[in-house]
């Protein structure tokens, strides 16, 4: 995916955050939000929009709750 992001994993799987009781980033988001960012720059776009956020998480083929 993106070093940034594997070196969270990495990190977060050995037990060496540097501040485990810290915020941590809400990384379905920011995985949506990267390949948002991918797929305009190779659109050569430059902005992008995630649109909904359930299309990115877990489950996105569930039907969304109104």
């Amino acid at each position: 995916m993106n070093q940034i992001i594997d070196n969270y994993y990495e990190a977060r799987a050995i037990g060496h955050l540097t501040d485990p009781e810290g915020q941590q980033p809400v990384m379905p988001i920011l995985e949506a939000c990267y390949d948002a960012s991918a797929r305009s720059v190779e659109a050569n776009e430059n902005r992008y929009s995630i649109g909904s956020i359930e299309d990115y998480l877990d489950d996105a083929a569930k039907p969304a709750e109104e």
